[in-house]
């Protein structure tokens, strides 16, 4: 009879540990919901941060575009259209009642001397044609280059250095850095066409010299160029030079896959007449940046060319920070022709016609 009173210890314990074991459950899995509905709630938050620090980088866009902001500004959200005042936090919303979210972008500040100009994605065979007008009181004397695929990988194939020859396009490999014909174009208060393909060379930049063409070939031995004498190269040079794409000196740190300077350029400052370098990439897309250099290799900074707009956006208590590039003067123009016509006498003969058939020439064009 006493092991009646004793037999209900078993089912006590049994349970006891049952309900311990759901309440972990239960517990575990309240939480786990929990932290996964912040979880969500934390990435539209952000995402909404994000949208409203390019809602600000889009009206910065428009200041400049109309003239309200033409100067570097240090002051938050200064000049902006949609601003409430300098230093004020611009509310971002659907409408004036809307303020759910309480999304606005705090700081936009817009910077017009550029430490370097950047453009993305620059596709192949397309041409960037980028003004190097330094600051005031700058001058320069080296340019340099980087360059990446847009799908930057830490260790891209390249090729070796001195192929006997470049592969078909096919055979370019998708993470390899383009190839880049790069020229520097110079000239005096006039421009003459036909210097452009002047022949001399040796080392000095003489009247009739207008131009120098580099193809930079990506490749993955420091015992190849990271700089070259342009002056020294003749204007139709077709040799390649071959650079080193593993080095760790590139013109931004974790942006560029490849880096490479002109050097001994014809010193420039603001006031001295206009130089341009033009870039295109071949084989595939890149992204590319191009610094000036002094003497010493300080960076000259760029005025003019791009403006480095650095916008900050807040949903309720959550902030982000974007920083976009704006193309002034026309170099948000990647469509300058590859190629032009010179007629240096005589008339040019232009026949177009509709038709849906084959058209023999026109006669009257020959």
């Amino acid at each position: 009879m006493t092991r009646k009173h004793e037999s209900g210890a078993v089912s006590l314990v049994v349970v006891i540990f049952a309900s311990l074991l759901i309440t972990v459950v239960t517990i575990s899995f309240t939480r786990a919901m929990l932290e996964s509905v912040q979880e969500a709630s934390t990435v539209d938050l952000s995402q909404s941060a994000y949208d409203t620090a390019l809602n600000g980088v889009e009206d910065a866009k428009r200041a400049i575009a109309n003239g309200d902001i033409s100067s570097t500004t240090t002051q938050c959200n200064q000049g902006l259209l949609s601003g409430g005042g300098s230093g004020m936090e611009v509310m971002v919303s659907q409408d004036a009642s809307d303020e759910k979210l309480s999304q606005a972008y705090t700081c936009v500040t817009v910077d017009f001397s550029a430490q370097s100009v950047n453009y993305d994605a620059v596709a192949e065979n397309s041409s960037i044609l980028i003004p190097l007008k330094p600051d005031t009181g700058g001058v320069f004397s080296q340019v340099r280059i980087g360059w990446s695929r847009p799908n930057k990988s830490n260790n891209p194939p390249v090729l070796a250095a001195n192929s006997s020859k470049l592969p078909v396009d096919s055979a370019w490999p998708e993470e390899r850095p383009a190839l880049l014909r790069v020229r520097y174009i110079w000239s005096d208060s006039s421009v003459d066409m036909a210097k452009f393909n002047s022949t001399e060379g040796g080392g000095t930049f003489k009247q009739a010299d207008n131009s120098r063409t580099l193809f930079l070939v990506p490749t993955g031995t420091s015992a190849v160029q990271t700089s070259s004498d342009i002056s020294a190269k003749n204007a139709n040079s077709s040799s390649p030079v071959y650079v080193d794409c593993n080095s760790a000196a590139t013109v931004n740190s974790g942006r560029d896959d490849c880096a490479f300077n002109l050097t001994n350029v014809p010193e420039a400052s603001q006031s001295d007449a206009p130089k341009f370098v033009q870039i295109t990439p071949l084989y595939s897309s890149s992204n590319i940046s191009v610094e000036m250099l002094n003497g010493s290799g300080a960076i000259v900074p760029f005025v003019g060319v791009q403006a480095v707009v650095d916008s900050t956006g807040r949903a309720s208590d959550l902030f982000r920070r974007v920083q976009a590039r704006v193309n002034l003067d026309g170099s948000t123009n990647q469509s300058y022709p590859s190629d032009a016509l010179v007629i240096k006498d005589g008339n040019l003969c232009k026949s177009f016609t509709i038709t849906n058939e084959d058209l023999a020439p026109d006669p009257s064009c020959r």
